[in-house]
């Protein structure tokens, strides 16, 4: 792993399910060998996030521009979350 990485330097990827979303991987369990995850997400306007699920980490959502909204459901508790800059969010996994 890379002490130091320059964020200008890594490639935007396609979502591996989301239509039309970007990600940039800035930390991953399987490049970096780390157990942790860090990457940015661009999401364009009108675009969706199909439903899934995090088997092996919790997901932590903090935007960094625009707005979002996010239905999350657990059990038989559903929350519909709405996202601005400067929210933070832990979605646990599963």
């Amino acid at each position: 792993m890379e002490i130091c990485k320059t964020v200008d330097k890594i490639s935007w990827r396609p979502h591996p399910v989301a239509k039309d979303v970007s990600i940039k991987p800035l930390v991953t369990q399987n490049e970096d060998g780390l157990n942790v995850t860090c990457m940015l997400v661009k999401i364009p306007v009108g675009a969706e996030v199909p439903e899934h699920i995090h088997e092996e980490q919790a997901d932590i959502l903090y935007p960094l521009q625009g707005l979002a909204e996010m239905v999350v459901e657990l059990d038989a508790f559903c929350s519909k979350f709405i996202y601005v800059r400067g929210s933070l969010s832990e979605i646990a996994v599963g």
